[in-house]
């Protein structure tokens, strides 16, 4: 008690603005968010409620404190300047027991720095992960899915099954299969088992201590299934190195897929099972939602459209791009960080604080003193709203508006599609660079893009954000 007030009183901690009601056990706030879960409303639900109490509240779930906040020194506090005062493995380690109990997303500590050091080596050299040539053969698989007379088609589900292959063939060296036309029975399930694992993590996560109420039993075996196919190429992997390993001429030191080089590094099965399917859980759906909403976003404004492949063709041509073209159009760039602001692969995530610390706002009546969060308390930072910060970004933080970048320089407070700070997303080149390619790629291919929805936007929370309408355009 006595070292919670010394660090009150070192940062001159007040108290923080409370939502109300606030009861010693509040169930109502649980089933609200629930019920928000069902109804898909989530992301408004809370910016909403930023609109009300402020950039950094406490919300009273169940029997916890919740500190919710979107101010962006808090965010920076939480994922840089006092990253070590954080974990998230109290947090995630229960979510995702079943399917990756040691995988890179829930672990902190000791265990963290060793599988963080296994991803930086293997991804390392973005140019050999991202073979253009493999990319290019997918492209023209996906083509195979997208008529070419201006019917409609949901360019979401395509990316989806795009980027299963893309990321199955770097993380095991053999793609899934999901762009073929004739997929096989064991492909269907697999993909299956990845979007039911994926929408219950995001669900148990976001519904806190509520997420005991919902049935597990179809979680449990979908993802046994996965671990079942990932199995298979975590043991040619380690055979393979411990053979390469044992002859005399062996020099290799990672291999030609994620997995086989990881063997170089670690022995341990477990880890590189879980590694491995770790790409599959947050890999897919990130880069699918980016290209996804970016081509959501560029359906609705031709002019938009246009100014971006004019920049293309000028930049590229009609040629397959290089590597180095990948990053030659700066109105991709502007894009691509727009699609991101908008709608964030990860617009919300949490954390807990290992021990008594405080945020630099949010204290007092005004909100610009520093609070106190305690040991166990749960930090929970939104970039769906810091994304809206108009301070920042504008008053016209909702429209799609690309030239915003012009002017924004530098590391951007509050921006954080890929979290910024020690845990910053380790695939975070290889995803632009895969995204990059295929837009260019679309946008050499075809004309015009018309949106054939009619419907309003609503989102769909798995591990990544994506649109639950799906992206229904013609392309011609």
């Amino acid at each position: 008690m006595q070292h919670l007030k010394n660090v009150a009183a070192t940062h001159s901690c007040q108290p923080p603005t409370y939502e109300k009601p606030y009861f010693p056990i509040n169930i109502h706030k649980a089933w609200a968010i629930v019920r928000q879960y069902q109804a898909q409303n989530v992301l408004s639900y809370f910016l909403n409620l930023f609109k009300v109490y402020g950039d950094t509240f406490v919300s009273r779930v169940l029997w916890l404190d919740i500190v919710v906040t979107c101010e962006p020194e808090n965010i920076k506090q939480i994922l840089q300047r006092r990253f070590d005062d954080f974990d998230i493995a109290p947090l995630r380690r229960h979510l995702f027991l079943p399917i990756t109990p040691h995988g890179i997303f829930n672990c902190d500590g000791a265990e963290w720095i060793v599988v963080r050091k296994i991803f930086r080596t293997q991804f390392a050299d973005t140019r050999a992960i991202v073979d253009l040539n493999m990319m290019e053969d997918h492209f023209q698989r996906m083509l195979e899915r997208i008529p070419q007379d201006g019917q409609a088609v949901d360019l979401q589900n395509i990316f989806i099954r795009l980027i299963t292959d893309v990321l199955g063939t770097i993380a095991v060296g053999e793609p899934l299969g999901s762009l073929s036309m004739d997929q096989k029975p064991e492909t269907i399930a697999i993909e299956e088992a990845l979007r039911h694992v994926k929408e219950r993590i995001a669900q148990f996560g976001q519904t806190g201590p509520a997420h005991w109420l919902y049935n597990r039993e179809k979680f449990r075996l979908a993802s046994n299934l996965i671990r079942e196919y990932i199995e298979r190429f975590v043991r040619q992997a380690v055979q393979g190195s411990h053979d390469e390993l044992a002859s005399e001429d062996s020099a290799r030191k990672r291999g030609v897929s994620f997995v086989q080089g990881a063997a170089y590094q670690t022995s341990d099965f477990a880890s590189l099972r879980d590694q491995t399917t770790s790409i599959y859980l947050a890999g897919i759906d990130s880069v699918a939602g980016l290209l996804s909403s970016t081509f959501w976003f560029l359906s609705r404004d031709r002019r938009i459209f246009s100014k971006l492949k004019e920049d293309v063709l000028d930049n590229v041509g009609h040629d397959r791009p290089s590597y180095d073209q990948l990053s030659n159009s700066i109105y991709l760039r502007y894009v691509l960080n727009e699609a991101m602001r908008i709608m964030p692969g990860v617009p919300f995530n949490a954390k807990v604080a290992n021990k008594d610390t405080w945020l630099p706002r949010g204290g007092g009546p005004d909100g610009t003193a520093s609070i106190l969060v305690k040991k166990g308390q749960i930090v929970s930072f939104w970039s769906w709203a810091s994304h809206r910060n108009a301070s920042i970004f504008g008053d016209d933080v909702e429209e799609f508006r690309p030239e915003r970048w012009e002017t924004i320089k530098g590391n951007v407070s509050g921006y954080i599609p890929f979290q910024p700070g020690p845990r910053v997303c380790p695939g975070q080149r290889i995803a632009l660079a895969i995204a990059s390619y295929f837009v260019i790629r679309l946008l050499q291919t075809f004309g015009s893009i018309e949106n054939r929805d009619s419907k309003v936007w609503k989102e769909k929370l798995g591990l990544a954000l994506s649109i639950e309408n799906g992206v229904i355009v013609a392309l011609s």
